[in-house]
């Protein structure tokens, strides 16, 4: 008998300390868990500020085709706008609050569902617009924190992000075969273009004949994207940028400014990819590194 309630009390015991060596585990888990948390780095958080300011632009673009009973470039910025929320975008979101993430997730989902371009839907629409802008203003807060908000470097590599969606969309729009935000492609076809007159050589020739090749619009809703976009960063720039710049900068500022705006300008007469490759890496760039003492990438 005494045996038998030993051989219990036994059984409680190695019972009890399962009981706490688990309770431990889950407590070291949480505890891993808050250590090891994702901490963004400068650049990705760079990217989310821009991947914001692209997902606002292109969902406005879904209502302004609607007012203007295109459906069928409605629905293309609808997928556009989806494309942009990534699942590593989402994950970054939820990270911090997955309800926030849940309702940019649906939202999105139900800018895609547009089914006609009539009035009584663009209520609907124009209220979803709304909605996104007011869900990213939450994320914003919620993924990035203030002092990373309040950075000046933080914020102009975001704004270098946003010009270089402009330079992508805008070569898609014309059908451009290399990438645009790649200044060592212009200078390779500048330099190709008069090597090519002397020696007219095979790539040489070729890349002559990229450089010189009168393009022509072939993709809408890319030109919609690059036109709204460059609109966006001008704003973005005097709301926000323009006054983060050091009193030392002012000429670079003022370059940079006057080089917005004739890319505004060089997009809406649709100029040239090349002319437009030649206002970013020669006016915009320059003075967005001079201005934030930004390193290359």
């Amino acid at each position: 008998m005494r045996k038998s309630s030993i051989k219990n009390q036994q059984t409680l015991l190695l019972v009890a300390c399962a009981a706490l060596i688990i309770s431990l585990f889950n407590i070291s888990n949480i505890l891993n868990q808050k250590i090891y948390a994702h901490i963004f780095t400068t650049d990705e958080t760079a990217s989310f500020l821009s991947f914001a300011d692209q997902l606002q632009v292109e969902s406005e673009l879904v209502q302004t085709n609607l007012v203007n009973n295109n459906l069928s470039l409605a629905q293309k910025h609808a997928n556009k706008a989806a494309s942009l929320l990534t699942p590593s975008i989402i994950v970054e979101i939820a990270e911090r609050n997955q309800r926030i993430a849940n309702d940019l997730v649906n939202a999105v989902n139900n800018l895609q569902n547009i089914s006609s371009p009539q009035q009584q839907v663009q209520q609907p629409v124009s209220t979803l617009v709304s909605d996104i802008d007011a869900i990213l203003s939450e994320a914003l807060i919620t993924r990035i924190d203030q002092d990373q908000r309040d950075n000046a470097t933080i914020r102009a590599l975001a704004f270098a992000n946003l010009v270089d969606s402009i330079l992508t969309n805008y070569g898609n729009a014309f059908a451009v075969e290399f990438d645009m935000t790649n200044m060592s492609n212009m200078q390779s076809m500048m330099n190709m273009d008069m090597a090519g007159n002397n020696t007219g050589m095979g790539s040489m020739s070729e890349m002559s004949s990229e450089m010189n090749r009168n393009y022509s619009l072939v993709n809408a809703i890319d030109y919609q994207s690059a036109q709204a976009l460059a609109s966006k960063s001008l704003e973005i720039f005097n709301a926000e940028l323009k006054s983060m710049a050091s009193n030392n900068t002012t000429a670079f500022i003022t370059n940079l400014e006057n080089g917005l705006t004739r890319l505004i300008d060089s997009i809406r007469s649709k100029a040239s990819p090349m002319d437009i490759m030649m206002i970013f890496h020669t006016q915009i760039h320059p003075n967005l590194l001079d201005a934030f003492n930004l390193k290359l990438r």
